[in-house]
């Protein structure tokens, strides 16, 4: 997720670590949920990102308008 789109869920859960979309890398997490919210204004392509560095797409699960994906490599 984008760190600037992620403040309503950092303040009804601050436990949940929310990482930078653009900063995944190669010693990523090997399980990554994605929320894809923003991207367009940021011009971010998540999916090319994650591919590249070795993610396949799981599945993704719809809650009112937003997405809530489950990457793994």
């Amino acid at each position: 997720m984008i760190p600037s789109f992620a403040d309503p869920l950092k303040y009804y859960h601050p436990d949940i670590v929310i990482n930078d979309i653009s900063q995944v890398s190669q010693n990523s997490p090997g399980r990554l949920y994605v929320i894809p919210y923003g991207e367009a204004i940021h011009g971010i392509d998540h999916q090319k990102i994650l591919e590249t560095n070795g993610y396949t797409f799981q599945y993704s699960r719809d809650y009112r308008q937003l997405s809530l994906q489950y990457w793994e490599r």
